[in-house]
């Protein structure tokens, strides 16, 4: 899971509604009401229900992952039943379909222009979603990455700037369909729900001392400091939200683990 590997496609973000005022009405209808923390000692599952809310988040760019965040998807519509289909549909029924991406650094706009520069996919881009209905009512739980490709690029951008922490806002908005006949069909848009992700160089590395094993090469110092790798901790295999030990405590094959690293 230490790689997410999805279909990305730019942004080129034409609106697909029929009107500007469908809309705005529209944006009643489906709300991201929350970001939503991973649920603890698990794999990377996150409770639609869970109340509590992910205020920020933290991503160390120092490693070679990705970011992976969820977000609570209301649909707000009415339950109404499929009396007045043809279809027998729900007429409140709605398809997820994909996110829109846009990724922002305040106060930071050298990097954010350098990175524009390069390719505007960095920084917008859109993700399609698995196809997923739920009813007037309903909360679901979508996950949005940010890929190891925009990650890598960061952390150059940060390492040329000398900077070693610097806040970026990560702006999502969700489209889905609606395919009763009940009232108007067509694509829903939500509101954008931003959440603050402040970008580090090293600071959930959680390094040890130099080890007085033999293996000198694997488990030095300098191999934690340098390993791009996570071997533990983190969220959903990724350097976010908690320390994250490198590689080089993966040990294996007659390699020891570096002092202090975690099994």
């Amino acid at each position: 899971m230490r790689n997410f590997n999805f279909a990305i496609r730019a942004a080129g973000v034409a609106m697909l509604c029929l009107s500007a005022s469908a809309c705005v009405e529209d944006q009643e209808a489906l709300i991201v009401t929350h970001a939503i923390p991973f649920n603890e000692g698990e794999a990377c599952t996150a409770d639609p229900t869970n109340t509590i809310h992910l205020a920020a988040d933290v991503l160390d760019v120092s490693f070679d992952t990705g970011y992976t965040a969820s977000f609570a998807v209301r649909n707000n519509l009415l339950l109404t039943g499929t009396d007045g289909t043809n279809t027998g549909t729900e007429a409140s029924e709605m398809k997820l379909t994909e996110a829109i991406v846009t990724l922002s650094l305040p106060g930071n706009a050298n990097i954010q222009g350098a990175l524009d520069a390069m390719d505007s996919t960095f920084l917008t881009y859109s993700q399609p979603l698995a196809t997923e209905s739920f009813n007037g009512g309903d909360v679901i739980s979508p996950f949005v990455f940010i890929p190891n490709s925009t990650v890598e690029q960061l952390r150059n951008q940060m390492a040329a700037a000398q900077a070693q922490r610097i806040q970026m806002e990560m702006s999502v908005q969700f489209r889905a369909l609606r395919s009763s006949n009940a009232s108007r069909t067509g694509v829903v848009e939500s509101r954008s729900f931003e959440l603050p992700i402040e970008l580090c160089m090293g600071c959930l590395r959680q390094c040890a001392s130099t080890v007085t094993s033999s293996d000198q090469e694997l488990c030095s110092q300098a191999a934690c400091d340098n390993g791009l790798l996570p071997a533990g901790g983190g969220v959903c295999g990724n350097a976010q939200s908690a320390p994250t030990n490198p590689q080089c405590c993966a040990g294996g094959d007659g390699d020891s683990q570096a002092f202090a690293c975690s099994p």
